[in-house]
Order: C-alpha cells, then sequence, then structure tokens
C-alpha cells in the first residue's frame, strides 16, 4: 500500500515537473531573440543546452504548442472537452509543427489571424509575419523547391532576398 502511495505521489510530482518544463518552454518562446542569439531554433536549445534527445525535444516542443494553442481557444470563451482534447493530441502524434499547428487550429476553431507584422529584433534583424492563401503558400512552396540549389537551408529570409535580387535587375 505505500508503494501505491509513493506511485501516485511521484506521477503528481512528474505531472507538474512536465507542465513547468512546458510554460518553460512557452517563456523561451516568446523570447526567442535571447535564445537565437545563441541557439537557431528551440529544437537546438533543447538538445543541445538542456541535453534532450530529439525526439525528447520534438515531443515537448509539440506539447507545448498544443498547450498554447488550447490556452488561446480557451481565452477565447471556447470550452474544450477533455475527450476533444485526447482525440486531437492522437491525431497529432506523428505530424509535423506546421501540421499540427493547422489541425489545431481548426480542431479548436480557432480564427486566422489577418495582421501581418514586421518586428525589429534586437540583433537589426526583421521578422515578418504574412498570412497567404492555400493558393499563394503551394505557389511560395514551388518557388521555394526551384530555388533549393540556391538556398540549400531552406530559409525564406534567403528565398526572398534572391526573388528580390531578381526583380531589381529585371525592374527600371
Amino acid at each position: 500500500m505505500k508503494n501505491h502511495s509513493r506511485s501516485k505521489q511521484i506521477v503528481r510530482n512528474e505531472r507538474k515537473i512536465t507542465g513547468d518544463i512546458l510554460q518553460n518552454i512557452l517563456l523561451f518562446q516568446k523570447c526567442s531573440g535571447l535564445v537565437k542569439l545563441v541557439y537557431p531554433s528551440m529544437m537546438s536549445y533543447l538538445t543541445r543546452h538542456l541535453g534532450y534527445s530529439d525526439d525528447q525535444a520534438h515531443r515537448r516542443l509539440k506539447a507545448a504548442q498544443t498547450q498554447k494553442t488550447i490556452e488561446i481557444a480557451q481565452k477565447e470563451k471556447k470550452e474544450i472537452p477533455q475527450e476533444k482534447k485526447e482525440a486531437l493530441i492522437d491525431v497529432i502524434a506523428n505530424q509535423n509543427n506546421f501540421q499540427t499547428q493547422k489541425i489545431l487550429s481548426e480542431g479548436l476553431g480557432l480564427p486566422p489571424k489577418e495582421n501581418d507584422r514586421m518586428l525589429s529584433q534586437s540583433n537589426g534583424t526583421v521578422r515578418i509575419e504574412a498570412q497567404l492563401t492555400h493558393e499563394q503558400h503551394e505557389k511560395f512552396r514551388k518557388i521555394k523547391s526551384l530555388f533549393s540549389h540556391q538556398c540549400p537551408d531552406q530559409k525564406i529570409g534567403d528565398l526572398l532576398e534572391i526573388l528580390c535580387d531578381f526583380y531589381h535587375k529585371v525592374l527600371p
């Protein structure tokens, strides 16, 4: 009986610690400028700095993303039954981050963000957020694929630079 009580306490502690870890990941993502001074991505931070395996880091990032999206939905006064949360978690289990965000947004009925933004960052770069239609996204993916030999890292900024340089040469 004592072992049973101890096991329950350990599980409660594990859940609390896991919740704390996910909250820290979300906090670091909000302050990503600080992390990106040393690490190119959250995945890199979790694996190189914190010592998680790739698989462990990926699961934690996905869990943090899911938690954040559910919190956004709940702030919009949407009650989400536990069964629905569990069903969404099952669906996103083997998806990449892009697919996960799409599934969560659709599954929770979140409206799309419609404002484009340019954010100045501490290292002199500018972060651009834009909303694309499905058709625009497909066109962009095709162009990105066509230029993959010039942009092997597949960075959007590098591709935009190539396209801007091209049009600067073509336009008067």
